[in-house]
């Protein structure tokens, strides 16, 4: 709904399309400055949100036009509510604003029930002591101010929880794609050999200085750490429980915990800093570069520049009676759609998700077999064939038609073939 309001004011173009999640980004950023500012030493609150600037992760997602920009805005918002009401539990219109902040947030990006669970385990350390039922009144306000929200929607949100587990790409929980999932929060997606372990070691060092500002007793004086644990601590113990449950532990995710990740990295840097200085100063630094490099390399590669070269020559060469145009993977349809600009042609692909996957029965891990993709176009004479390996590991599809035209960019590719006629 954000992003259908944004297109009406600011159009339809790529740089207005994207541009609603930089402001997104821009504005997590701002928030999270504040939180910090408030609640950290003022070296402690530089770190964190030198980490938060420069996670590849903010990043990355900063030039695609989705919505995990605005998922970290919200996720940072709530936090900060939840912060004011932690220090202020006799508040009611603390328990308000919480309760429609995350209301939103989970609106936006059902992982936001990673935020939700862990403050309601932090809830539970609230309820004892002197005012505990103001206190159970207020948090049963905020509860149902996010019923409230999720109310009109709810028909939809069940068809959602039927339709999910045939949208997902379900993988199997090993140490491996768990180190991954790890590793990607901190540092981005994985850089390919030979650069492997300029990935992993930086990220490594980042979940190490993350622990020590986990680490228990905290007091109440180490307010730094106590911060920590809710920001990451629970937090994260509610995504590990929503990965075993859903099986979805595709990185992007985990971008619910970059707040935490942040304020964790800069209290464990703190606290290390009065016992190691020049270890503390050291890992920091590799941290920091280690970012740097995994953003700098991000840049450099291109973000689509490539569609718009290939539909180019699909609409100088398109013949409308004669001509279908397959996608591999099949959500590449919706990009195609957007840069093309030729005569209309016959689509087979995933505009739809729910169409495709969930009504229309295809397997999301495999979609097309050569037979499948035999009788999907057979009934046309020739095929435009998009195969992108960038978004797709399987096996490529081998079509039984002879080629007439190839064309490739990089990880994108583009063939045209000519069907026999029977």
């Amino acid at each position: 709904m954000s992003t259908w309001a944004w297109a009406h004011i600011f159009g339809r173009s790529e740089a207005a399309t994207r541009g609603f999640s930089v402001l997104c980004g821009a504005l997590a950023a701002a928030v999270f400055a504040n939180l910090v500012r408030r609640r950290l030493a003022p070296a402690e609150a530089i770190v964190a949100t030198s980490v938060f600037l420069l996670a590849p992760l903010l990043q990355y997602y900063l030039a695609e036009a989705r919505g995990y920009t605005l998922t970290l805005l919200l996720t940072a918002i709530c936090i900060e509510a939840f912060e004011q009401l932690w220090e202020q539990p006799d508040r009611r219109s603390a328990y308000i604003i919480y309760g429609a902040i995350t209301g939103a947030l989970f609106l936006t990006s059902y992982f936001g029930a990673v935020m939700i669970g862990a403050h309601w385990l932090l809830w539970l350390a609230r309820l004892r002591g002197p005012g505990r039922k103001r206190r159970i009144i207020g948090w049963m306000i905020a509860q149902a101010i996010i019923a409230a929200c999720l109310a009109p929607w709810l028909t939809s949100l069940l068809y959602q929880l039927r339709a999910a587990d045939v949208m997902t790409q379900h993988s199997p929980i090993t140490p491996s794609t768990i180190s991954t999932l790890a590793g990607t929060a901190m540092l981005g997606y994985p850089l390919v050999a030979p650069l492997t372990l300029a990935w992993g070691i930086p990220a490594t060092i980042g979940w190490v200085l993350a622990a020590v500002g986990l680490r228990l007793p905290a007091t109440p004086a180490a307010q730094g750490r106590l911060l920590s644990l809710r920001t990451l601590g629970l937090p994260l113990l509610s995504l590990a429980a929503l990965v075993v449950v859903t099986h979805a532990i595709h990185p992007r995710y985990t971008i619910t915990l970059l707040p935490g990740i942040a304020v964790a990295v800069a209290v464990g840097y703190s606290e290390l800093r009065r016992s190691l200085p020049r270890l503390a100063f050291a890992l920091l630094a590799l941290l920091i570069a280690g970012m740097l490099l995994s953003r700098g390399l991000r840049q450099m590669q291109p973000v689509e520049q490539f569609w718009p070269e290939l539909t180019a020559i699909v609409a100088e060469q398109a013949r409308t009676e004669e001509d279908v145009v397959l996608f591999m993977p099949p959500w590449d349809q919706r990009v195609f759609e957007y840069y093309y600009a030729g005569p209309a042609l016959p689509l087979i692909g995933a505009h739809h998700y729910d169409d495709f996957y969930y009504i229309q029965g295809h397997d999301i891990k495999t979609t097309w077999t050569q037979d499948g993709a035999v009788a999907v176009t057979g009934g046309y004479r020739r095929v435009w064939y998009f195969a992108n390996s960038r978004h797709w590991e399987g096996q490529p599809l081998t079509l039984p038609y002879r080629q007439i035209g190839h064309w490739q960019k990089e990880w994108l590719e583009l063939s045209l073939y000519e069907v026999p006629v029977p």
